[in-house]
């Protein structure tokens, strides 16, 4: 009888085990980092890690070197959000640098002239996202971060305070890969 019990027991025991999954999640995780989803555009020159927030896409636009993060249904004007815009590989840009031409050198030090020249940006700082030298300009709620990458011009724009100094969106513009 007590052989009998001893089996009952450890029948139950293992059935537990089971229904509670052996310690991992109903998704099949257990318990190990899940790889982060990489937005990219188009022609594959920009890629970015998603935006880790609840609520918030993280989408590349079909024809453009564009990605938005957002919450669903605002971006470009309306929310707060992330625009990453760089240029096209094929078509011409609709960013303005006077310097720039297309398949000629353009650097960093060339797009600071630019604002230099324009006088336009009254007010901007050499920072760092990642390994990736940026030209920051800071107005109010929003921020402008220009780069230069192989020769082109690439504006990233963190419009509205939530965005601002926020971990998810650091985290995700640290992850920014350039292929041009």
């Amino acid at each position: 009888m007590k052989k009998i019990l001893i089996v009952l027991l450890a029948m139950v025991f293992a059935f537990s085990l089971a229904a509670c999954g052996g310690g991992g999640d109903k998704d099949g995780d257990s318990g190990k980092d899940k790889k982060a989803e990489r937005v990219t555009t188009a022609s594959g020159a920009i890629s970015v890690e998603a935006l880790d927030m609840p609520d918030y896409i993280t989408k590349a636009q079909d024809d453009d070197e564009d990605i938005l993060m957002a919450k669903e249904g605002e971006g470009y004007g309306v929310g707060d959000y992330v625009l990453i815009s760089g240029i096209s590989k094929d078509d011409e840009t609709s960013l303005s640098y006077p310097s720039y031409v297309k398949g000629q050198e353009y650097t960093l030090d060339m797009l600071l002239s630019d604002f230099q020249n324009k006088n336009s940006y009254k007010t901007y700082t050499k920072t760092k996202i990642g390994d990736q030298e940026y030209v920051l300009l800071d107005e109010d709620s929003n921020r402008y971060y220009y780069t230069v990458t192989n020769n082109y011009p690439v504006l990233i724009q963190v419009i509205g305070e939530s965005m601002q100094d926020n971990e998810a969106v650091t985290k995700s513009l640290e992850s920014i890969q350039y292929n041009y």
